[in-house]
């Protein structure tokens, strides 16, 4: 009797340990559920944020080869509704939302334009920017906008190098206030990259160089405006909410690093899902640190993962690909302020998916 027990636990064990293996691949293989697709005509999406008080997103797309050029959607969360729109040439835009919600900031190409919130949150009606500020090299479009912490500084930066602009208090009079050059990229244009630390102490800037012409995130210290070292690093992606840790493209192009602000040295890696990634090594494109700071999701290759932050393990990932769509990419990921829904992006169409990530591990 024992013997025939044993036989059958051997031959059952494995069809239930592959059984119980099948049901989590197929649940943590899923993507999470859709709360809405907002639809709108255009080639790609490239860059969506959300408004600080979670009411409305932000989103930059490249219209339709028709139509040409770029355009920034405004919509209001709440109606799923188109609100305003903002047309611009190919390689403007880039918005960009202050802290403080009061403002957005936007490109005609190479002028930025400095929208009050208020104004254009009602549709309806032209509205006019509050400013238009000419950059530093008026002959090149503004590829990055990112505000400080407290709303009261503006940096832009383009092929050149890097623009940072400040209002007097109480006034939209804006003066530029520092200029920081750098050598253009050598086969490409620079399509430059800018985050800012939640404390405001530090701007990364990507693609930069230094004296030798090796290329890299550079780090401007914004108490001395000085550039303080250049991280092997491609991009800046994503802050640490507390501003302890940033998420940068690794200098492999292949993984996603965790640097300790200020020291720079590394906290930790997360490499792609290997078990359903291609072969070849993957490209990640994007990544966001939910604001609760409990969640890492990141893209590449098309597939999306989100990691828990403390074990740092795969927990779910999903694939953005339809290839019959011609569409390959994730290119975008924003978490909404309350951390419960996530704005993702592709290339090969326009359409803003928003994800329930309210209970991600379900």
């Amino acid at each position: 009797m024992m013997i025939w027990l044993v036989v059958i636990a051997v031959c059952i064990l494995p069809l239930l340990v592959f059984g119980i293996w099948s049901w989590w691949a197929e649940q943590s293989h899923q993507a999470p559920q859709v709360v809405a697709q907002l639809q709108v005509a255009g080639q790609r999406g490239d860059q969506v944020a959300w408004s600080p008080d979670g009411r409305y997103l932000v989103d930059q797309i490249t219209l339709p080869s028709s139509m040409g050029g770029t355009a920034v959607i405004l919509w209001n969360v709440n109606t799923r509704q188109e609100v305003r729109r903002f047309a611009g040439a190919i390689g403007g835009l880039a918005p960009a939302w202050s802290a403080t919600g009061d403002w957005l900031a936007t490109t005609d190409g190479s002028h930025i334009l400095i929208w009050q919130a208020q104004e254009i949150e009602t549709s309806g009606g032209n509205v006019s920017p509050v400013a238009r500020l000419t950059a530093h090299d008026a002959s090149t479009p503004i590829t990055a906008l990112a505000w400080s912490p407290d709303g009261q500084t503006l940096a832009a930066a383009d092929e050149g190098g890097l623009d940072v602009f400040q209002a007097a208090p109480g006034s939209t009079d804006w003066k530029q206030i520092h200029y920081l050059s750098d050598s253009l990229c050598a086969s490409y244009t620079c399509n430059r990259a800018l985050s800012w630390s939640p404390d405001g102490r530090w701007l990364l800037v990507a693609p930069w160089h230094d004296r030798s012409a090796a290329s890299g995130t550079g780090v401007v210290d914004t108490d001395t405006w000085k550039q303080t070292t250049l991280l092997s690093a491609s991009a800046p992606l994503a802050w640490s909410p507390d501003g302890s840790l940033v998420l940068v493209r690794a200098g492999d192009e292949t993984s996603l690093q965790a640097l300790h602000a200020g020291s720079w040295d590394a906290a930790w890696t997360i490499n792609p899902n290997n078990d359903l990634h291609q072969s070849y090594n993957v490209f990640p494109q994007a990544a966001a640190w939910s604001p609760d700071g409990k969640w890492l999701v990141g893209s590449a290759d098309g597939w999306v993962d989100l990691w828990p932050t403390d074990t740092r393990d795969s927990l779910r990932v999903w694939n953005e690909q339809q290839t019959d769509q011609h569409i390959y990419t994730a290119t975008s990921l924003a978490w909404s302020p309350d951390s419960k829904t996530l704005a993702v992006t592709t290339d090969g169409t326009a359409t803003l998916t928003l994800y329930d990530l309210s209970s991600p591990g379900n």
